[in-house]
Parts: structure tokens; sequence; C-alpha cells
């Protein structure tokens, strides 16, 4: 989404990826095109990105022969590579670790004083980076994630109130079965819960579904999922996670004007999900909170002006995010390591 703002006319950006499929290195083919040198996209080829000491030959040779202000890396383990190959080669660049999901806690335990500054995006998130690595809370940035202004999809009118769970099929993370236990303690004449997505666990939530004797529907994988959900309908979109690094289809849907019922995860819900302005939170595994707040969003429906659930998240969206993420960079390039 960055790419498609003034980012690449200000910055000149060398992005670099793995080896991919073919249908991605056409992509890429596709967007170095696009961007005519004013960013690159590089891939690590195969022979390379399967060796430990062939990642090592690329990583030093793109540091050394690009002169570069900013590394921005979505991991952590690298970056005691980066900062070595930056205090033996008498560079500048700053580090930047941007992380988007809370599975780094042994990495940063290990590697986190490595980064010269952290990009959060989400409170949790931020809050936990600096616990685990003992990291200043000064270099720890939150700057969210972008979400494009969607055109809203109406809600239902429908006599049965339609949810709408939209992601893997993953108990792990995403708790289903809580959801399920949830509305099977709800009236079934008084709504339908629809499913959107595929997963390791598919075949075992749709049975469950069945055992509890559910109102609920599985639609399996979409390319589009919005669409389907504008044809078929929806009141709310509701996600019971165990934890998120942002909770991004939260944001997707009151994007759109749809309000939202979330648990209060760690990490990102509470950052999107204000109460009476664009949705509820219930505390997690808390299931009898999570029944009310449903028989209250069944009697609520018709109460939601989408106009204000849309600019609830006026933050994420790009008009104020943009200049978040460059003042954040601005700062890290002004501080001394």
């Amino acid at each position: 989404m960055l790419l498609n703002t003034r980012l690449v006319e200000d910055y000149q950006l060398i992005l670099i990826f793995p080896d991919l499929t073919s249908k991605n290195k056409k992509w890429i083919s596709e967007l170095n095109e696009k961007y005519n040198g004013r960013a690159h996209f590089i891939i690590i080829d195969k022979s390379l990105s399967n060796s430990r000491f062939g990642r090592l030959y690329f990583i030093i040779k793109t540091l050394v022969c690009n002169k570069i202000d900013y590394l921005i890396d979505l991991s952590v383990k690298t970056t005691k590579l980066e900062y070595i190959v930056r205090k033996f080669t008498n560079q500048s660049y700053k580090i930047i670790c941007w992380l988007h999901n809370m599975y780094y806690e042994e990495s940063i335990k290990k590697y986190g004083n490595y980064p010269d500054a952290y990009l959060a995006i989400s409170t949790g998130l931020r809050e936990k980076i600096i616990e685990w690595g003992d990291v200043n809370p000064d270099d720890v940035y939150l700057i969210y994630n972008p979400i494009s202004r969607n055109s809203v999809i109406p809600l239902s009118n429908d006599r049965k109130t339609k949810f709408v769970y939209m992601g893997r099929i993953d108990e792990t993370q995403k708790n289903l079965y809580e959801m399920i236990d949830a509305f099977s303690k709800v009236n079934s004449q008084l709504y339908e819960l629809h499913f959107y997505g595929d997963g390791p666990d598919k075949c075992r939530v749709e049975q469950y579904a069945d055992e509890k004797h559910i109102n609920g529907y599985f639609h399996g994988w979409k390319n589009n999922p919005w669409e389907s959900v504008y044809k078929d309908g929806i009141n709310y979109l509701i996600l019971t996670s165990n934890y998120e690094g942002f909770g991004m289809v939260l944001a997707e849907a009151i994007s759109r004007g749809i309000p939202v019922i979330s648990s209060n995860c760690l990490a990102g819900p509470s950052d999107i999900v204000q109460p009476q302005s664009n949705g509820y939170l219930y505390e997690l595994h808390n299931k009898q909170s999570l029944v009310d707040i449903i028989n209250q969003a069944i009697v609520n429906r018709d109460n939601w002006n989408q106009d204000d659930v849309q600019k609830s998240i006026n933050f994420l969206y790009m008009n104020e995010y943009l200049p978040r993420f460059e003042n954040a960079l601005e700062e890290i390039m002004m501080k001394e390591r």
C-alpha cells in the first residue's frame, strides 16, 4: 500500500524478496516496470536463499554496494549481521525492525538490542517489544497499519442478524470454538453466522459447529470475500482471536461502515475497536460476556450510523498514516546511537 503513495517520489526504495514462485516473479517484474527506477525489487536467487553462506554473501553485498540511509527489516535475527556489517564498513544506515505479529519473543530477547529502532503496528505489540528486549520505549514507534477508505457496504435488513467471520480457520489463534459456544447459547431464529476462509482446522471447526447446532454457514476461501459479503449481507464482523498482531480484518470491516465484535486480545483490537462508536469488545474467554454482547448487538443492529463507523478509524487512513510513518523515520535519523 505504501508503494502507492508519495514515498516512491521522495525516497529511492530497494525491496528485497526471497526466492518466489514464477507467478510472484512476474508480479515483481511488473512492479519494476511500473515504478521505472523509483523503486527496485530484488529477488534472492534460490541457490543463495537456501544456503546460510549464500544469504550472508547476498546481504553483505547489498549493504556494501548500495548507499543506504534506512534499513527496514521485517525480521529480528538478521539485524545482528546488519549491525556488524555497518560497524566494519564504516556506514551509518539506521537499522529499523518492523514487526507484524507476536511470534518474535525469543528473537527479540536474543537480538533485540541490535536495531536502532522498532516500528510497532499495535499498542500491545509495542509493549511486548519493550518488555521482551528491554528496549528503550523512545525507540519503539507506534505507527499502526494503514487501511484504505472503502465504499460503505449497506447493513443487511433481513429478519435475522448476519454475523461474519473472515480469516483463517485456525483454532489455535482464532479461537473459533469460543465463538461457536457463544452462538450456541443465542436463539438461532435471531441470527446467521457466516464463515469466509479456509485453513488447517476447517473440517473439525465445521464438525464442532454441527455438534453445537448453531445457525452457521461455511463459504470457504474467496478471491474477493468483501464482494461475497456485499451480496450475502452482513450486520457485524466478529473476531474471537487469542492473539493478533493488529487485527486487520477489523479495520477492513470498519472502513466499510460495518460495526465489529472482537475479543480484547493481545494485540490490536483495543486500538481499533471503540465501544459505542464502531463495535464491541469482550474479555477474552469470558463466554457469557460474548453471549451478552451478541444479544445486545442483535437488539441494536439498526442503531449504527455507518458514516460515523467509517470515520472512527480516520487515524488509520493513508492521509494520517503516511505523515506518522515519515515522522518516525525522521526522528530515527536524528537520533544518535
